[in-house]
């Protein structure tokens, strides 16, 4: 996460500094307040959310075979 102008820049996701995520596109939910905005992507096969404002994160599946994702 990062202000609009690329300042105060911090990790989110993963926690692990080791880890990282592959370039994709990320999809925010469509509420407009911070406490309820999510991201949602795949990392490693899976589906998670993660509230970048509150740090909350989510795996959502467990089985490691997801390739896309539709928010609908």
């Amino acid at each position: 996460m990062m202000e609009e102008n690329g300042e105060n820049n911090r990790a989110v996701f993963p926690l692990e500094e080791n880890n990282s995520l592959t370039p994709q596109r990320l999809i925010w939910s469509k509420d407009t307040s911070s406490r309820e905005s999510w991201i949602a992507f795949i990392y490693q096969g899976n589906i998670w959310l993660v509230n970048p404002f509150t740090g909350i994160y989510n795996q959502i599946t467990i089985d490691q075979t997801v390739t896309d994702l539709i928010w609908e």
